[in-house]
């Protein structure tokens, strides 16, 4: 799943910045949301841009330094993909905080769709492994030096029980058994994460809703 999803994704979000930003609104509108939801959302997102309903509080502004920095992020992400590490990750990481909402968990699973390296320990996964869903979270309080140890913190939880394709695959797998009414396995938890690739109309949208 992850070799054949996540892959298609990477390849796209280095190659255009419409694609970087078509996973940045699928990151955002999974948060504190059933993702089987994500479609009708990421839909009305297509359609009316940051007027939607759904980017209600911090997502609309989310969606909108999106915009405005997928170019930016697309550049560092292929500078990673040059020069890859463990610092390197987390650095980018760090970058993609910088977007309305995102915090550890959530800036990492964008990570893993723009590069397929990073995890998205969500509540889910936090209760596999035992964590409070607190354990990663950065309050406006604390310093950008320990965010980022939290950040080296998080890669190294994740890292050190499975390579990102196993946190994608096994987290489709969880997902489909826990809604059975809305995915048939987990293949088509996987397969909806291309929504990304259907991103279209920044262009348009920058003259006009997004902007």
């Amino acid at each position: 799943m992850f070799a054949r999803d996540c892959a298609a994704i990477n390849a796209a979000c280095l190659a255009d910045k419409s694609a970087i930003v078509g996973a940045g609104l699928l990151t955002l509108l999974s948060i504190r949301q059933p993702f089987y939801l994500v479609p009708t959302q990421f839909a009305s997102v297509q359609r009316m841009g940051a007027e939607s309903q759904y980017l209600f509080g911090w997502k609309k502004e989310g969606f909108r330094t999106l915009a405005r920095e997928a170019e930016g992020f697309r550049l560092a992400a292929l500078a990673y993909k040059a020069a890859p590490s463990g610092e390197a990750l987390d650095a980018l990481v760090q970058r993609f905080m910088t977007v309305p909402g995102l915090g550890i968990v959530k800036a990492s699973f964008l990570a893993q769709l723009v590069i397929g390296e990073g995890a998205c320990l969500d509540s889910h996964n936090l209760e596999r492994l035992g964590l409070r869903a607190e354990f990663f979270k950065t309050p406006k309080t604390l310093k950008a030096a320990t965010i980022a140890e939290k950040i080296k913190t998080y890669r190294l939880t994740w890292s050190e029980r499975g390579d990102s394709a196993y946190w994608w695959d096994s987290w489709c797998e969880l997902i489909a058994a826990k809604y059975p009414k809305h995915f048939s396995d987990g293949a088509a938890v996987s397969a909806l994460h291309t929504l990304a690739l259907q991103w279209q109309g920044i262009e348009r949208g920058r003259r006009g809703n997004i902007a």
